[in-house]
Order: structure tokens, then C-alpha cells, then sequence
């Protein structure tokens, strides 16, 4: 790990063993409150800034085959993969900004 880009260990022990667990990103990545990413994600972020974010393209809905007709379950889950991308690459976009304000 290395502490100018994760920020080091988020739970350091002082008795001479490092801790390789999570890292101060990682904390500060889990920490941002789940109402803030949706405030972003859904009130700011267009689709194509949010695949442009992820590097990932939203699934298409494949056509219905009739009136009110739900989605296959392989279209569910790939929307679902892509809303946790979405929300983990802004946590992390925001935890590489605390850690950048830390450090000055």
C-alpha cells in the first residue's frame, strides 16, 4: 500500500505490526453518506457522465414483447452492476479528494 495515494493504513497499531487492512481511502470511501451519492448520482450526473465515470455503458432494456412485459433478469442485473459502479467510483472520487485536502 502506498500511503501518498491510499492515505495509509485507516487503523494503524501502534505495537509495531502494520495492518494491511483498509486503507484511509477505503474509509473515507465508506464513510460517505449513501444520500450524498444519490443527491449526486441522480440529481448532477447525466447517463454518459456516469458511464463516462464508470467506463461502463448503461444496458440497453431489451424490446418488450408485449405491453408491460418486464425485463429479462440478465437486463436487472447488469443495471444493478452498473448503479454499484456508479456509486463506487464516486466514493472513491470523493475519498481522493479528502485524502488530497489532508495532505495539504
Amino acid at each position: 500500500m502506498s500511503n501518498k495515494t491510499e492515505g495509509g493504513p485507516a487503523f494503524p497499531v501502534e505495537s509495531g505490526i502494520l495492518n494491511k487492512g483498509m486503507t484511509l481511502r477505503d474509509y473515507f470511501a465508506a464513510k460517505l453518506p449513501s444520500d450524498e451519492i444519490q443527491d449526486i448520482t441522480y440529481k448532477n450526473l447525466s447517463r454518459d457522465a456516469q458511464e463516462l465515470l464508470t467506463g461502463m455503458k448503461y444496458p440497453i432494456e431489451p424490446p418488450a414483447t408485449h405491453r408491460g412485459a418486464m425485463p429479462p433478469a440478465e437486463h436487472r442485473l447488469a443495471c444493478v452492476r452498473f448503479h454499484i459502479a456508479v456509486n463506487a467510483a464516486i466514493r472513491y472520487m470523493a475519498a481522493d479528494a479528502m485524502l488530497k485536502e489532508r495532505s495539504k
